[in-house]
């Protein structure tokens, strides 16, 4: 017996609103991405530069090199979890030979947090010195 749909169907209606989220329904190119109807896609941080917060301030320190895979996650159970933060974790695998070619770790995991609001709040290195973390691989 087949059982009855647990999702409604995507119409074609909803196909063509562009505020509508469609999983997989690639209609936008935004900043080299492609992108379903109702998603968009915005730049919070680049390698060497400091991480630009909601309040006009910007970190003390600059945002790590080699992003090499990230994750969000809902903040809960915390202090900072200002009713409904978020949080962005982005690895970094990196390993830097100095004059003497001795091999230094300098990668880590740095973390982006957000208010309720999805607004930059904080940024900081949660992991540091570390050369064989990896985002899967």
């Amino acid at each position: 017996i087949t059982q009855a749909p647990t999702v409604t169907p995507t119409t074609i209606d909803q196909i063509s609103d562009p505020n509508v989220y469609v999983p997989g329904h690639l209609t936008q190119m935004k900043l080299g991405v492609r992108l379903s109807n109702g998603l968009d896609i915005k730049v919070i941080a680049n390698s060497k530069r400091t991480v630009k917060y909601s309040n006009g301030k910007s970190s003390d320190i600059v945002f790590h090199e080699n992003p090499d895979f990230g994750a969000t996650f809902k903040m809960s159970n915390t202090a900072a979890a200002d009713n409904g933060s978020w949080v962005y974790l982005s690895n970094s695998k990196m390993e830097k030979v100095t004059r003497n070619g001795k091999v230094v770790s300098s990668g880590g995991v740095g973390r982006i947090t957000f208010n309720l609001y999805g607004k930059v709040i904080g940024y900081d290195m949660i992991l540091e010195k570390m050369d064989r973390n990896s985002g899967g691989g």
